[in-house]
């Protein structure tokens, strides 16, 4: 009843008052009491908040129109009460700071049973919808990564922006005929994202597309019947940059690149003799990096230390490396256990995406997320050549995903040591 809440609001304000200390008082989305079926609530709680001096009172809100109509106009009871605060996004590297230093105190395992329950659901929901458990994991092991780590967050000044130097880069772009309905929205936007590529662009192929208008500087059609490993190492014989970034033709741009940040990770590259800088933490198992805090650093002979996803490469390592090897799963499973124990040369990855793409084809199925860029950025696509996955896929997929997880290590020598899984090399 209204009077009870009223004698209820009294006493609290009665007991302030009598302390002796001072106290602070916080109340967060205070603009709800404007949807109180009570009339005069307002007024009703200014009138009791000016006989207590020795408390100050902290009004938030999310609505900020509505908090503005409150404290700034005449005719509501809260008018000039109080000094108006503006508070923007807060930085993430001060939010992560703050994370680092008080989550230590309550011990990890509050923090997992905390936050492992709200995540699993999270992690279920983006991976039935997305069909991708592995993007869902990803960001998981990578936020509780990036809080219990004691990397500095700071970034270095390694990661200002210098100018490209075409000579130092070479774009090359891993495609196969069965894939080339890709190359037109690939073209696309590329166009939009990087109309300022500095570097030159080459496509890496089987027959040379009859489509005009992409974006590519040179086609190196290879011929059919050859492998995916001998098309790229024969096609980077062809070259003459030091580095090279190296695509598949299902990675489309997804946001602006920054150009002088690519190059001065070229650079970098280049400077610390890495065989490769990839530029996504993915997977999120490097180690520290001490020349640099935004780097980290992956232990050789580990699972997936060898990937396709986008980064810069020494031309010469990855051409020995892929002539090696014939598909890109062969690339990436067994290349990564293929490194002698005198090789000293680094393997990086940057600690954010530094390079924006998604991944918008997986084993020949349109990607939700890759259709709807496209759409989004009014590039056509064509779901004649291809569908979106089955439902019975996604669910395949994440099956596989959870179980990957278990020990990715041991999962991937057991595939390498009985050639399992090599289904997948049929896109070569």
């Amino acid at each position: 009843m209204p009077s009870r809440a009223e004698e209820t609001l009294a006493e609290t304000f009665a007991y302030l008052a009598r302390r002796d200390r001072r106290a602070v008082v916080a109340i967060d989305e205070f603009q709800q009491i404007l949807e109180y079926p009570e009339r005069g609530t307002e007024a009703l709680l200014r009138s009791q908040i000016q006989f207590v001096p020795g408390v100050r009172f902290v009004f938030a809100g999310s609505r900020q129109h509505l908090m503005r109509e409150m404290f700034l106009s005449p005719r509501q009871p809260f008018y000039q009460s109080t000094d108006i605060l503006s508070l923007g996004p807060i930085d993430r590297a001060a939010y992560l700071a703050f994370a680092r230093r008080h989550f230590p105190l309550f011990g990890k395992l509050s923090v997992i049973l905390l936050f492992a329950p709200l995540s699993v659901l999270w992690y279920g929901a983006v991976a039935l919808r997305n069909g991708r458990p592995g993007i869902a994991w990803a960001y998981l092991r990578g936020t509780l990564r990036g809080v219990f780590s004691r990397l500095p967050a700071p970034p270095s000044p390694i990661v200002r922006s210098i100018t490209a130097k075409p000579s130092d880069c070479t774009i090359v772009v891993a495609g196969c005929d069965k894939y080339a309905d890709l190359l037109a929205p690939f073209s696309a936007l590329w166009r939009q994202f990087w109309p300022d590529c500095p570097y030159r662009v080459v496509l890496v192929t089987e027959t040379a597309p009859t489509e005009g208008k992409l974006c590519f500087d040179e086609v190196f059609a290879m011929g059919g019947g050859r492998s995916w490993g001998w098309r790229l190492s024969h096609a980077l014989a062809r070259l003459a940059t030091p580095r090279v970034i190296l695509l598949c033709d299902d990675y489309f741009l997804c946001g602006r690149v920054d150009t002088g940040r690519i190059a001065a990770r070229v650079r970098q590259s280049l400077e610390a003799d890495a065989l490769n800088l990839r530029l996504v933490p993915n997977p999120a198992t490097a180690e520290p990096w001490p020349s640099d805090s935004t780097l980290g650093r992956y232990r050789k002979n580990t699972a997936y230390c060898i990937s396709t996803l986008a980064g810069i490469w020494d031309r010469e390592f990855l051409a020995g490396l892929s002539g090696k090897t014939e598909s890109i799963w062969e690339f990436e499973r067994q290349g990564s256990y293929s490194f002698p124990g005198d090789e000293g040369r680094p393997l990086l990855c940057t600690r954010e995406q530094e390079f924006p793409f998604v991944d918008a084809v997986h084993k020949g199925h349109w990607e939700k997320f890759g259709v709807r860029l496209c759409r989004e950025r009014n590039v056509p696509v064509d779901l004649s050549a291809r569908t979106l996955p089955p439902l019975s896929r996604r669910l395949v997929e994440w099956a596989k995903g959870v179980v990957f997880r278990m020990s990715p290590g041991l999962i991937v020598r057991t595939q390498n040591r009985f050639g399992l899984g090599h289904k997948e090399a049929k896109r070569k």
